[in-house]
């Protein structure tokens, strides 16, 4: 499996390349060309593990949040710029104790624990890609103790799939990116960009653009490749759009 689920799909017409090449070298091709696209493509498309401790919070003064409780997560992996102050819009007024939210969107949970027991997926369903609501009449902790392990008494830990799934289309850009980085891995000749600024052969000068300015322009030089980010991210956006407020209070997270 690739970075954050970027199993990529090697073109047909590459495939027998793709499969004399030595799996250690595959498996860096593919995991390369995962991460340069979720980094291109404005780190949305992929499904990343996170872990998050949620701690209860009484209404405050901020305006950006709805009547009753809400509960914020502590992110303790994956990208804290997506954590903050979880609440509901204007209006809301049913954020109690058997919901939580996540920073989404969440794909699927991997494990809920409390108190160092896991509670049985049954118990909760995922709503709106954002929220936890449990449903067997049950809530969630008030207090944890942020100094406990994960999985120990005091504890209330989600592990779950955070991202949208990667687009059939998206999977054979993957594809193609890790047969170019194969090539290059292997020492062959590859449509990468190499870091040369000019190649001089016969009277002919061949000016090269440095491959950092590639990425720096939100392209990878692979032109089948950066037609695909082109259509999912035209505006180069670098991580998903967030609303954010200068109320929001500020969090320590423990890793």
């Amino acid at each position: 499996m690739g970075f954050c689920g970027w199993a990529v799909t090697i073109p047909a017409d590459l495939a027998d390349e793709w499969q004399a090449a030595p799996a250690e070298l595959r498996e860096r091709a593919q995991q390369a060309a995962g991460r340069i696209l979720w980094t291109l493509t404005g780190q949305v498309f992929g499904t990343c593990p996170e872990t998050v401790r949620p701690c209860f919070q009484p209404q405050d003064h901020t305006t950006y949040r709805g009547a009753g409780a809400v509960f914020w997560p502590g992110l303790l992996t994956g990208d804290p710029a997506a954590s903050g102050p979880c609440g509901c819009s204007e209006g809301c007024s049913e954020v109690g104790y058997d919901r939580v939210a996540l920073p989404g969107p969440i794909a699927s949970i991997t494990e809920v624990v409390v108190d160092g027991e896991v509670v049985a997926p049954a118990d909760y369903r995922i709503e709106n890609h954002r929220w936890l609501h449990r449903v067997d009449g049950g809530r969630w902790p008030t207090h944890q103790d942020l100094h406990a392990p994960d999985d120990g008494p005091g504890a209330f830990t989600i592990r779950y799939e955070r991202g949208l799934p990667i687009p059939a289309d998206g999977l054979y850009a993957g594809g193609r990116l890790a047969v170019e980085l194969l090539r290059g891995l292997s020492g062959g000749v590859c449509a990468l960009p190499s870091g040369a600024t000019s190649v001089s052969r016969q009277g002919i000068t061949v000016e090269l653009a440095d491959m950092r300015e590639w990425f720096t322009n939100g392209v990878t030089g692979v032109e089948s490749v950066d037609l695909w980010i082109m259509s999912v991210n035209p505006f180069k956006s670098k991580r998903p759009g967030r609303v954010t407020s200068p109320d929001s209070p500020r969090y320590v997270r423990s890793r």
